[in-house]
């Protein structure tokens, strides 16, 4: 009796040890709060998702959804342990989110923990991550591989494979490919896709279409990522929140919802710069000048700032010209911008813009042309041409201006406009009657218009 009474309390011992070892191998709550020079925002963000899983602590949910929030906003150490526990609580999809925090750590261990998710689960997603890490690190046979797992690949396999066509010079398959996937998708990753492919076949077409691209990442983010993006609320989540909203939306309702953002960051000056153009093309220059002055700094290093700064003032003085230090200003903000950034057409579109309010034409017209030559797509390139050949009319040379309108026209047909545009224009002010009608006669109705708003006094038929 008294070795059994002794046995069970043994036991006793050794079950209140081993419920000891589970409680410190399970992290404790609350969570510390993120490292002081942590940005704010996400901060706040972060600390409310604490709070919810210090009130839960046995919800695997709820563990998940803090570890989100802490990946997605840059603490990736974190979301390691919340993933850990919320797998432990049972939820299976934990482990391909640890394989994306390592990842984002660089950790290669990120490698056999999607393949474990993938072996329990079979994912396409899971399989079209791991050929884009493969890819990444330069393993085209091992991308293709993974790749070829997926039965039916996404917008984003499908962009994976037409890259790795790139790389390995089969040229002919992925200009089939981006055939394909323009049909399936017009998402601007597509068209950088197809930009990429452009450049690398050096196909006019699709150069005229969707230029050099301009996205950074031509493979969309992970779907399992991407729909955490609105949990992100770093710097730089907002900086990308913000360019997003700008370029997918009308201006006013662009500006509408970015409004929270712009509260929410007031010295931000690339974020308050977004806003100022949203409201310059709203026409509310006033509110876009007081935007801008309150944030203007020497040593902004943005060139985009300086360029919608120099827009926004630009276009006051338009409306205004009495207001000569609106141009004093535009002057001073397109110098930087291409300073900082001289290979920028809009730049020099935009410098040549201040320099005809300068009445310097023959500057403007440099700087157009040199915008031209800039610019990768067709239709943009022509229009420059034209632009810069009117203020070559404009400085006297009418009649050359003219002819090599005329060349530019019979080069592209109808395809462009604006050489015929400019032409009757040039014709109209010069008095040269018989050939403005000769010209605007075979004009559309949308150019016919154009031409009616900017020329001041309209020919006359000769009866």
């Amino acid at each position: 009796m008294k070795h059994h009474l002794r046995m069970a309390m043994i036991f006793v011992v050794l079950f209140q040890i081993g419920c000891k070892d589970a409680e410190i191998d399970s992290p404790i709550v609350p969570r510390p709060s993120p490292r002081a020079d942590f940005d704010a925002i996400a901060s706040r963000v972060i600390r409310n998702h604490a709070e919810k899983l210090a009130r839960n602590p046995e919800d695997a949910l709820v563990w998940k959804r803090y570890a989100n929030v802490c990946l997605i906003n840059g603490w990736p150490d974190e979301a390691m342990i919340a993933y850990e526990q919320a797998e432990a609580l049972g939820d299976s999809e934990s482990i391909m989110m640890r394989a994306h925090g390592l990842r984002e750590m660089n950790d290669s261990g990120a490698f056999s923990m999607a393949e474990k998710y993938f072996q329990l689960t079979q994912n396409q997603e899971c399989a079209e991550s791991i050929a884009v890490w493969h890819y990444e690190d330069g393993s085209l046979a091992k991308a293709r591989t993974w790749l070829d797992k997926s039965k039916t690949p996404s917008v984003r396999g499908s962009s994976l494979s037409i890259l790795i066509e790139i790389q390995l010079g089969n040229f002919d398959a992925a200009k089939e490919q981006t055939k394909q996937l323009l049909e399936q998708s017009k998402q601007p990753s597509v068209k950088a896709v197809a930009a990429a492919v452009g450049q690398a076949t050096q196909d006019e077409e699709l150069l005229s279409k969707f230029g050099e691209g301009g996205e950074k990442d031509l493979i969309p983010v992970a779907p399992r990522l991407g729909k955490l993006q609105p949990l992100a609320r770093t710097e730089l989540a907002d900086v990308r929140r913000a360019i997003r909203l700008r370029t997918n939306f009308q201006a006013e309702e662009a500006l509408k919802r970015v409004a929270p953002i712009l509260k929410q960051r007031p010295s931000h000056a690339f974020i308050q710069s977004m806003g100022a153009d949203l409201e310059r093309q709203t026409g509310m220059l006033k509110e876009a000048k007081s935007r801008l002055d309150r944030v203007r700094a020497d040593d902004n290093s943005d060139y985009e700032f300086w360029l919608i700064d120099a827009a926004v003032h630009s276009e006051i003085h338009q409306s205004d010209r009495s207001r000569a230090n609106e141009l004093v200003q535009a002057e001073a903000s397109i110098q930087k911008a291409l300073l900082l950034n001289p290979d920028i057409a809009e730049g020099h579109q935009l410098r040549a813009v201040i320099y005809e309010q300068q009445g310097n034409v023959l500057k403007a017209g440099e700087h157009f042309r040199i915008a031209s030559n800039i610019t990768p797509k067709r239709k943009e390139r022509v229009r420059l041409i034209s632009e810069s050949l009117r203020c070559m009319a404009v400085a006297g040379e009418v009649d050359r201006a003219l002819d090599e309108l005329d060349q530019l026209s019979s080069q592209y047909g109808n395809e462009y406009p604006e050489p015929r545009i400019e032409s009757a224009i040039i014709a109209a002010n010069a008095g040269k009657q018989s050939l403005f009608f000769r010209i605007f006669d075979g004009l559309d109705t949308e150019s016919k218009n154009q031409v009616g708003k900017r020329v001041q006094n309209f020919p006359q038929r000769e009866k």
